[in-house]
């Protein structure tokens, strides 16, 4: 059975896990990361989606991109049993950074003086 790809899907990256990484039984190098991406869906509802993708430029896009981020991801869906249980996951295999959240570096220096200070918003 073929497992047809989904069209991809656009929204704003809103949290990056710490990426995997090891080498292979040949010795070439891999890297995994999960991320999150935040998105409207047909009724208008905000939504949450977690994607992993594999691979050094991928993982490399991703981690490249600030939090904030507009993505176009393109992905597939994939189950696996594993003791007796099925473990879904939606592996990313094409990511483009649409539009990269720009910080405002006046604002960020201002937040840092503030953290220094003690005078936090908590």
């Amino acid at each position: 059975m073929k497992v047809n790809k989904v069209s991809p899907w656009e929204g704003e990256l809103v949290w990056v896990d710490n990426p995997r990484s090891g080498k292979t039984k040949k010795g070439t190098d891999w890297k995994s990361v999960d991320f999150t991406l935040k998105f409207k869906d047909d009724q208008g509802n905000e939504r949450h989606i977690t994607f992993n993708t594999f691979g050094l430029e991928r993982v490399d896009n991703v981690l490249s991109a600030p939090l904030g981020s507009k993505l176009r991801v393109a992905w597939k869906p994939e189950s696996r049993e594993y003791n007796g249980k099925w473990w879904q996951k939606l592996d990313a295999y094409d990511i483009t950074v649409i539009e990269a959240d720009k910080v405002d570096a006046s604002n960020a220096e201002n937040d840092s003086d503030a953290a220094e200070d003690g005078d936090l918003p908590w």
